[in-house]
């Protein structure tokens, strides 16, 4: 493992003595486009007090290795705070990167007349375009990206990585040429599997 020497004045913002967040591993890429120019954490968040209708709640379970699978009923009542979710959304779990969980928010996951929600552990990434960014899917997934996550993540008993670390990583320029065809190619694999688990679905109930 590479060592890093920090200045104080090079501390983060709050003045962070985590070891952690100084890792030289931290970085997947050197050069490539900051994934906080093409994306931005959304932070609309939806309360109990202030909850109005229907609502399908995911949690990080829900979200797999770039597919997310919830078949879990809407309910009118919710017992802590969420972050509010809409169809092409990129979600990805700060809580142990390992795992894995994160993937594309399709409309298939939205009953008709209710809205979707998820745990505070998920980063809710939004295009700041009107281009998809569902090419960011494969990308988290990639090996570079997982091992700077990896690295990146703070704490003992429930690890996590800081947003900071997700906005600033570099997409390289072969995947940002990509980006409209990735994106298309990651939003066909989900309908694909919806459209795989709706035929199961049929089969099991003849």
């Amino acid at each position: 493992m590479k060592h890093a020497t920090v200045l104080t004045t090079d501390l983060a913002d709050g003045l962070i003595l985590s070891p952690e967040r100084y890792d030289p591993r931290r970085t997947a890429h050197t050069s490539g486009v900051r994934l906080g120019t093409v994306a931005s954490l959304s932070l609309q968040a939806l309360r109990p007090a202030s909850v109005q209708g229907r609502w399908r709640i995911l949690d990080t379970r829900h979200a797999t290795a770039g597919f997310i699978r919830c078949e879990r009923p809407p309910v009118a009542a919710l017992g802590s705070t969420k972050k509010v979710l809409t169809p092409g959304a990129v979600i990805i779990s700060r809580l142990r990167p390992y795992l894995r969980q994160l993937g594309l928010v399709d409309a298939g996951l939205i009953p008709d007349g209710a809205g979707l929600c998820c745990s505070t552990e998920f980063y809710v990434l939004r295009s700041t375009s009107t281009q998809s960014i569902a090419f960011l899917v494969p990308f988290l997934l990639s090996a570079p990206v997982q091992a700077a996550l990896a690295a990146g993540q703070e704490g003992g008993h429930h690890p996590r990585f800081p947003a900071e670390l997700l906005l600033d990583l570099r997409i390289p320029a072969d995947r940002m040429q990509r980006r409209e065809t990735d994106s298309a190619a990651v939003a066909s694999a989900v309908m694909e599997m919806r459209r795989a688990r709706e035929v199961l679905r049929a089969l099991a109930e003849e």
